[in-house]
């Protein structure tokens, strides 16, 4: 059996701000989740951080994801608006048309113990 050294883990990215680009939004559904927050059933968008690659030169993707109800209230409805978008109460909305629109994300790696970050995530599109 191999023996190995545990590494800290390193943070894609620094916490920021960021320019993103989006690339898609899907129905996913999560697995084990905690009926307290809902049914499972969340977007996932996906946005390219521009300008940012990883160690193999690959564009990095974040994941974020939202409740699938659009209403004024909602993150799903801000994100649409910071996006370009115009939704109206009681009227569908192709979430297509915003593929490819830019916005700022803020970012934060997740705090781990010992004061390493974990993977980056989107806190808020501004």
């Amino acid at each position: 059996m191999p023996i190995v050294t545990a590494e800290a883990s390193q943070s894609l990215l620094e916490d920021g701000t960021y320019e993103v680009r989006l690339l898609s939004v899907e129905d996913f559904y999560i697995e084990n989740h905690n009926p307290d927050y809902g049914d499972g059933n969340v977007l996932k968008w996906r946005f390219e951080v521009v300008g940012s690659e990883d160690d193999e030169g690959n564009p990095i993707v974040l994941d974020p994801t939202s409740g699938p109800k659009l209403s004024p209230l909602s993150k799903f409805w801000q994100w649409v608006v910071i996006l370009g978008g115009t939704p109206m109460v009681g009227e569908d909305f192709d979430t297509g048309t915003l593929i490819g629109k830019h916005a700022m994300a803020a970012v934060a790696g997740k705090a781990l113990e010992g004061g390493a970050k974990g993977y980056p995530k989107i806190i808020s599109i501004v």
